[in-house]
């Protein structure tokens, strides 16, 4: 078992077990015997150790969790990493949940903080509004976002109260704007984007509940990501519907019954309800050639472009793949079809993004797209043998807007006062998918990544814009650009249910900025 797997999976026994207030536990004495087993290397005792301190569940346990993340390389102790990250977030004494946001607070600029307050997600107890109060107040602005987003699935009046004073306290644009959001989807209407209106509104009407999700809506179910979004990404998903987006197909086969098309995002897109246009690597070639007028995104099928023979008796030699033969085994004609684009396409997908495009692709994309539009960024490198491997985020990107509820359960909702299991996850990767190389470390962003395979999700922007350190930029008034995402797997191959969920959320989170970005121009 993969070391951050296995931090998960104790995290999700922990979970299982009710946590009490400790009576008999010595914080103290537990935190020498976490020190001395780190010091040893010994993960069954510090695993122990970390759980005692759980089970306290006080603001002195939450002290000395967060003081023994800050001395953990997760580089080569990964597994120790995630399951204090996780095991931190588990508290659910209020006491503990306000020293816990006080601390991520005062280490905000430390990547373990970043990933703190993404695992607190999972945490939907009773006294998460008042932390999530202080990281709204005090918190980065990628903390104040997220924090906003949790707050909205606590569908009660107190909610309603620490939107409106970060609201009136906030200091940018983009939070004013996310309180705003937050208000509507906890009170169901939307009275403008002015504070004070929503003030002596709120002062005179304060009600003793608020609407729940299914009071103020019933919505169609898609069997997809889209069923299970939060109150937030809800708004989010109605305005990308109304998007237009290009699905980058193959070009056609000489071999009728192959299809160069190795998935088909367009039939997910309608099955998410979100309206799409198909095509053709073969049309964008044509001189002249630009995706229609308000396209915000196009999302490239990963296709078959490698040289493979079109005769329709070819049965492949020297690979054992027809999809990747050199020469054909049982015909005396061989003929060789192209599925790649040419320069003049990769011009037409090199421009969308100089514009601001948004471009996701997938698995052989990367050598047929990527690492030729952008060599000095990403190399395809070799491929890989494929399976199921387990995934996890890169640490300190769990709080990345792209990986918004991709690792977390979706179960719970307004109101409720347990916290979510987070369990491991888990993506198929195709025979011969090629391993990704990253070039350029200090201009693309790992966002998910594998202990087998490497990166299996990362994103960059072409044009280089520089961002504060260790911050993402969420201000999507003042972001730059186009943006590029590239993952290792497909989309309808994943072996579990929630695992496939990963990779369409991911894929919403971007779309969803694509969108939100096109309505500030």
């Amino acid at each position: 078992m993969k070391p951050r797997a296995a931090a998960l999976i104790l995290c999700a026994i922990l979970l299982a077990t009710p946590l009490v207030l400790g009576q008999d536990q010595d914080p103290k004495a537990v935190a020498k015997s976490l020190k001395k087993a780190l010091k040893a290397n010994d993960v069954a005792g510090a695993t122990a150790a970390i759980r005692e301190l759980v089970v306290v569940n006080d603001g002195e346990a939450v002290a000395i969790l967060v003081k023994t993340l800050a001395s953990i390389d997760p580089k080569t102790h990964a597994q120790l990493y995630w399951l204090t990250i996780h095991s931190t977030c588990c508290v659910t004494h209020p006491g503990a949940l306000q020293q816990l946001a006080e601390l991520i607070v005062k280490n905000k600029k430390k990547p373990f903080a970043r990933d703190l307050v993404s695992s607190l997600h999972t945490n939907l107890t009773e006294g998460v509004p008042s932390a999530l109060a202080v990281l709204i107040e005090e918190g980065s602005v990628e903390m104040q976002v997220i924090a906003l987003e949790h707050l909205a699935e606590f569908g009660q009046p107190a909610s309603v109260e620490i939107a409106l004073q970060g609201w009136e306290s906030a200091k940018n644009e983009l939070i004013e704007r996310k309180c705003h959001q937050t208000l509507i989807e906890l009170t169901g209407r939307d009275l403008g984007p002015a504070a004070d209106l929503w003030r002596g509104w709120w002062d005179a009407n304060r009600p003793e509940e608020l609407p729940t999700r299914e009071q103020r809506e019933e919505a169609e179910a898609t069997g997809t990501a889209v069923d299970l979004l939060d109150r937030t990404r809800t708004g989010e998903y109605e305005r990308l519907k109304k998007a237009k987006l290009v699905v980058l197909a193959g070009r056609p086969c000489m071999r009728d019954e192959y299809d160069h098309n190795l998935d088909k995002i367009d039939q997910l897109l309608a099955s998410m309800q979100i309206p799409s246009q198909v095509i053709r690597k073969d049309e964008i070639e044509k001189p002249g050639f630009r995706f229609p007028d308000g396209t915000i995104a196009v999302l490239a099928n990963c296709t078959h472009w490698r040289g493979h023979c079109g005769c329709n008796k070819c049965v492949g030699v020297g690979t054992g793949s027809m999809r990747l033969a050199a020469s054909c085994g049982d015909c005396n004609v061989h003929v060789t079809c192209h599925g790649e684009l040419s320069q003049a396409g990769l011009d037409v997908i090199r421009d969308f993004v100089q514009r601001g495009g948004y471009l996701f692709t997938e698995d052989w994309a990367m050598g047929d797209i990527v690492e030729r539009v952008w060599p000095t960024f990403l190399e395809g490198g070799t491929p890989l043998p494929g399976g199921v491997t387990e995934i996890t985020p890169r640490p300190g990107a769990a709080a990345h807007p792209y990986l918004r509820r991709v690792f977390h359960n979706a179960e719970g909702g307004a109101g409720a006062t347990r916290v979510r299991e987070y369990t491991p996850r888990s993506w198929k990767i195709d025979t011969d998918s090629p391993k990704i190389g990253v070039k350029d470390p200090n201009a693309v962003q790992v966002l998910i990544e594998s202990d087998t395979v490497g990166p299996v999700a990362l994103t960059f922007t072409p044009a280089r814009v520089k961002a504060k350190k260790g911050e993402f930029e969420q201000d999507r008034t003042k972001m730059q650009g186009g943006r590029v995402l590239h993952v290792l797997s497909h989309f309808g191959e994943q072996e579990a249910p929630a695992d496939e969920l990963t990779i369409q959320n991911l894929l919403l989170n971007f779309l969803i900025e694509a969108s939100e970005r096109s309505l500030q121009k």
